[in-house]
């Protein structure tokens, strides 16, 4: 009798322990670029895919502001059944001609953050803002949009991604 008591009581408090550390793990505090020594992969890999879940609720405009990295190519993350409707952006570090070719590349590093949101903005309204090549323009007009799930993209060759 007394056993099984004590039984319960450690998995009692093995359980509070645990929870307290899933806990602590999502409230993971923000660190600058300059606290990774500028460390882009490092740092991306931190802010952005162990503290993903920070990110749920907050705006593009947060996510933009946290991200330190120039955002030099936009492209467009699309969903829908009856139509097509963007819901939401690959945020890109690199050029258009970069990404394109680290697709077939093995280099493990963070190429963009893939951003969801809650709204759904048809295609045509994008294409539009495409065209114009602003991606700060672009930032700008989905600033306030809600984010509902946070990823890193890399090349699907490398070894992050042959390691998911």
């Amino acid at each position: 009798m007394k056993f099984q008591f004590y039984c319960i009581i450690i998995i009692l408090l093995l359980s509070i322990f645990f929870i307290n550390n899933i806990h602590a793990q999502n409230e993971l505090p923000y660190k600058s670029l300059f606290d990774f020594q500028n460390d882009t992969t490092v740092f991306i890999n931190y802010n952005f895919i162990d503290r993903a879940e920070q990110y749920v609720g907050k705006t593009l405009e947060f996510i933009v502001r946290d991200l330190q990295i120039p955002v030099k190519y936009i492209f467009m993350n699309i969903g829908g059944e009856a139509t097509i409707v963007v819901v939401g952006l690959y945020l890109g570090f690199y050029s258009r001609e970069e990404v394109n070719g680290l697709c077939n590349s093995t280099i493990n590093k963070p190429y963009c953050i893939d951003v969801n949101w809650e709204e759904k903005v048809p295609i045509e309204d994008f294409i539009s803002l495409v065209r114009s090549g602003d991606y700060n323009k672009m930032i700008n007009k989905y600033k306030d949009f809600r984010i509902t799930k946070i990823g890193v993209g890399y090349p699907p060759k490398s070894e992050h991604e042959k390691n998911r």
